[in-house]
């Protein structure tokens, strides 16, 4: 039998242990004192990969690194797919957390980091559907798909030395309860196609029990539908002061009391929001156009602080429903595009410039492109119209038209 100078004399398992289906339990692992890496080798990432049986195993205090193989998703993963693991102790000198470190292990409920880690790579703890853990706030990077699908109800995620984040799929699906701090990382994207083509999903997508975030003030681009599905959240007041990018629904089903600053975003987005919570928005004065749908459905909003002479596009359904907005007079000087039903149910008694349109807009008898029709009562046409299309003014029957 080996001898205790004999475990102590080994540096490197190789891949001894890859695909082992009989080992239960290695806890004896922890006296391999004369290793400081996990090797691997150039197709596997070594350790303990598809040992579906291991249960327990303790890893030795000196480890500090484990190595990641070459192949970054396929054959790698230390602990990859080791289906019956319930818990790992990552030892106090490790630091980062390779890919594919325990993808797949689902059985695992509990990850104990010792140390100050730095940095968790794509895909670390992909589908380990029980796993609950706390994320050091050590942390300075985590990759794509990090958690995704794992449970992490009730964690709170501190991160004041975040820098990088993973846009896609990086907490999707999981239970986190709230996010304190992101640190000062700069961009929150989702680089991949629309939300479930190819399984991919914004980082925050359908964090269906998420109830606040804090979103660093340094962000300047967040990705389409990246809190999408998190009918928790509410933000009472949204400030990015420095954002000049923002997809489509990034907000889908979250509740935002008021938009405080949306930076230097050029074209107001479509928000997707709840349109029944909302109540005030700042228009940045850098907008020049409302997105199609940019707050449709909004029913509650009741202020909008716009600057009105620099808008070129009210893109379709713009403001549709908008209910509570009154304007006494309306002047869009610039305005050059209206889109169908921009305007529906918005209350404007005076729309005296119209800008440079060229042509009305017309539609059904449901269409109202030009605001409520009770309520509009004078409307002076652009020098500029060249046509007015069947049914653009339908039932606008007291408006007073000038020219």
């Amino acid at each position: 039998g080996l001898t205790t100078d004999d475990i102590e004399g080994v540096t490197n398992i190789g891949s001894w242990f890859v695909n082992n289906t009989t080992i239960e339990t290695f806890d004896e692992f922890e006296r391999f004192t004369g290793m400081t890496t996990i090797q691997g080798s150039p197709s596997y990432s070594g350790g303990f990969m598809g040992c579906k049986s291991l249960k327990s195993i303790k890893l030795p205090k000196t480890l500090t690194t484990i190595y990641n193989g070459s192949h970054q998703y396929n054959n790698t993963g230390c602990f990859r797919d080791c289906i019956a693991l319930e818990e790992i102790v990552v030892p106090p000198l490790v630091t980062a957390i390779p890919h594919s470190f325990a993808r797949g292990c689902s059985a695992l409920r509990s990850v104990t980091f010792e140390g100050e880690i730095t940095s968790i790579a794509d895909r670390a703890f992909t589908n380990c559907t029980p796993l609950i853990c706390d994320i050091p706030q050590t942390v300075t990077s985590i990759g794509i798909f990090a958690f995704r699908s794992c449970d992490m109800s009730g964690v709170v995620l501190n991160l004041p030395n975040l820098k990088t984040l993973g846009g896609i799929d990086t907490f999707a699906y999981t239970k986190i309860k709230g996010i304190e701090s992101l640190g000062e990382i700069t961009a929150l994207t989702f680089q991949g196609d629309p939300p479930g083509y190819y399984s991919q999903y914004p980082a925050f997508y359908n964090c269906t029990e998420l109830e606040y975030v804090n979103l660093p003030k340094t962000l300047t681009n967040i990705g389409r539908n990246m809190f999408q599905g998190c009918t928790k959240l509410v933000i009472d007041e949204l400030d990015l002061p420095n954002l000049t990018t923002i997809g489509v629904s990034v907000f889908s089903g979250v509740k935002i009391r008021k938009v405080k600053n949306l930076g230097k975003v050029t074209t107001f987005p479509q928000l997707s929001c709840v349109g029944t919570y909302i109540e005030e928005i700042n228009v940045p004065d850098t907008v020049t156009a409302f997105a199609a749908s940019a707050l449709n459905g909004f029913t509650s909003l009741h202020t909008l602080n716009v600057d009105w002479s620099k808008i070129i596009t009210l893109d379709k359904q713009a403001l549709y429903n908008c209910m509570g907005l009154e304007f006494d007079e309306l002047r869009t000087p610039k305005l050059e595009t209206i889109g169908s039903n921009a305007l529906y149910n918005v209350k404007i008694k005076k729309w005296l410039d119209m800008g440079k349109l060229e042509t009305l807009i017309g539609g059904g008898t449901t269409h109202q492109n030009y605001g409520d029709r009770e309520t509009l009562e004078e409307i002076v046409l652009p020098k500029t119209l060249t046509s007015i299309s069947n049914g653009a003014l339908h039932n606008y029957k007291y408006c007073v038209i000038r020219d």
